[in-house]
């Protein structure tokens, strides 16, 4: 079962402008409007998931279903997902209520990623003994070839 059901739309969206830019976005992709909501969906996950996957588990929240998920993080999902189905219809024009609501989505991605803000409910990543572990990103540079290799503590270099 997916994580948000087309019931929760209505936290942020009328049905009626849901059918809408469903039906545009579906148009656009050459899809049926579930498959395109869908599609959508996904892109949403994935933004989520790249923001907060090295801190919380998000498998394990979004197996959740009902009232065991994060509403917070239900409705960041969705607005999510109506960015990228407007973005999909016309991407220089989305509605500006719409695209408040997606950069507001990504402050709150931000803030639960920066520690900011509490994720209630959704676990955190531990170690085998219980503690958070959190992976701060690797910045990858090139190195001059004129580097030498170090290893086990010895220049590689002659």
């Amino acid at each position: 079962m997916p994580y948000v059901e087309l019931d929760d739309y209505v936290i942020s969206v009328s049905g009626q402008e849901l059918d809408d830019v469903l039906t545009q976005a579906a148009t656009e992709y050459g899809q049926t409007n579930d498959e395109a909501r869908l599609r959508c969906e996904s892109l949403a996950e994935s933004k989520i998931k790249l923001f907060l996957s090295s801190k919380y588990d998000l498998d394990t929240e979004f197996s959740n279903v009902g009232a065991a998920r994060n509403m917070s993080l239900v409705e960041v999902y969705i607005n999510l997902t109506l960015c990228a189905l407007y973005r999909s219809v016309s991407p220089e024009d989305i509605p500006a209520m719409r695209s408040e609501n997606c950069d507001e989505a990504i402050n709150m991605l931000m803030k639960w990623r920066d520690g900011e803000l509490e994720l209630p409910g959704v676990p955190e990543i531990t170690d085998p003994i219980g503690v958070p572990v959190f992976i701060n990103p690797i910045k990858f540079i090139s190195k001059p070839e004129s580097d030498p290799i170090i290893v086990n503590g010895q220049s590689t270099d002659t």
